[in-house]
């Protein structure tokens, strides 16, 4: 079985953030950097950065080629939008989608990793980190889940259709906990004992 391709969920607008969440820097490289390097070590180069708000400032900053790249123009229609432009870009081959987003920088490869081991124990049911009492990304969408993800929306993820369903493997990943919305929680994820 090959493994899942990859998707980098980047295309938000961080009205909260107040600048591009992606090129904000966090422990030596901008959290898109981190983010493409993490799903790189797991899944290659089978991965894409799907971007919207700040597409022009951040392709200006980072460079990515052109080929893991889904440029987004209906990002303000939500997070389901930005998932589908990530399914539209998934190989026919691929036999599921692993969900990452930009603004988990705690996330690392090794999560990852066990999030990709317990899908291939059941690659009939989706995979999804469990942290505390909730359940969403990152996470895998086995191809027989993309319809239902398709018909998502507005801002909704695939957590949306992934707590409704009981048959979820659920990998324990506190780190994926710890998300940024603001400059103030970059800040306090800095002052984490690693």
């Amino acid at each position: 079985m090959t493994g899942p391709f990859a998707v980098i969920l980047a295309a938000g607008a961080s009205r909260r953030f107040g600048s591009p969440k992606a090129l904000a820097h966090f422990a030596g490289s901008t959290l898109l950097e981190r983010a493409i390097e993490r799903v790189r070590t797991v899944v290659d180069d089978r991965f894409v950065v799907v971007v919207g708000a700040h597409a022009d400032t951040v392709l200006r900053t980072i460079s990515i080629d052109p080929r893991h790249l889904c440029r987004h123009q209906d990002w303000a229609t939500g997070q389901s939008a930005s998932l589908r432009c990530g399914l539209d870009a998934t190989p026919e081959e691929a036999p599921a989608l692993l969900v990452t987003l930009v603004d988990q920088p705690l996330v690392d490869a090794h999560d990852l990793q066990r999030l990709i081991d317990a899908w291939r124990r059941e690659p009939d049911q989706p995979a999804a980190a469990d942290y505390g009492p909730l359940l969403g990304a990152p996470c895998i969408l086995p191809r027989s889940w993309f319809d239902t993800v398709r018909r998502l929306e507005g801002d909704r993820g695939a957590a949306a259709v992934l707590r409704a369903s009981s048959k979820i493997s659920r990998v324990s990943m506190p780190n994926a906990i710890h998300d940024v919305d603001t400059p103030q929680d970059l800040e306090r994820l800095g002052r984490l004992p690693s």
